[in-house]
């Protein structure tokens, strides 16, 4: 009889003095799905591309990996600088920066869209020398090109504005 009294109180010892912390006994708060390492981009929705590399730096061309060459070659695509927008479905998002070539852009089109949840970039140009992703990000491709009417991130357009009430 006394083994059997004696238990239970050995079993609440052990589950209270498991705890190093009281605090781990009660709800655990909430953490951020947005990595420490990954910034803010909200403050860039409605810039253009110059705004995001002068305000993060970490997204300018050469720190995302491109060659002098390739930095060229998407500056020129995206030489007219359009307003960024975010781009979401899917359960995915990202910020998207689009260009066209100083020509218009049947002559050339360049994209940045980055992950914010991430940090993770995508960089793609289609000019003369044909369609070619300078970085590749597959989940952004994919949202870009899902979210695309032509079905092709090189086609990769503004939400609708919705309609006036």
């Amino acid at each position: 009889m006394r083994f059997g009294l004696f238990l239970p109180g050995v079993v609440l010892a052990m589950a209270v003095g498991g705890c190093d912390n009281a605090a781990e006994l009660g709800p655990r708060q909430a953490q951020s799905a947005q990595p420490a390492s990954a910034p803010a981009l909200t403050p860039f929705i409605g810039q253009p591309y110059s705004a995001l590399e002068a305000g993060a730096p970490q997204f300018s061309l050469g720190r995302l990996g491109l060659t002098e060459s390739e930095q060229a070659r998407a500056r020129a695509a995206m030489a007219v600088e359009q307003a960024s927008w975010m781009l979401q479905g899917g359960g995915a998002q990202a910020l998207v920066f689009a260009g066209c070539a100083q020509e218009g852009c049947a002559a050339g089109r360049g994209i940045v869209a980055i992950d914010p949840s991430t940090g993770s970039a995508f960089v793609g140009v289609r000019d003369a020398a044909g369609s070619t992703q300078l970085r590749a990000e597959p989940r952004v491709e994919t949202l870009l090109e899902l979210m695309s009417p032509a079905r092709s991130w090189e086609n990769a357009q503004p939400p609708p504005a919705p309609a006036a009430p």
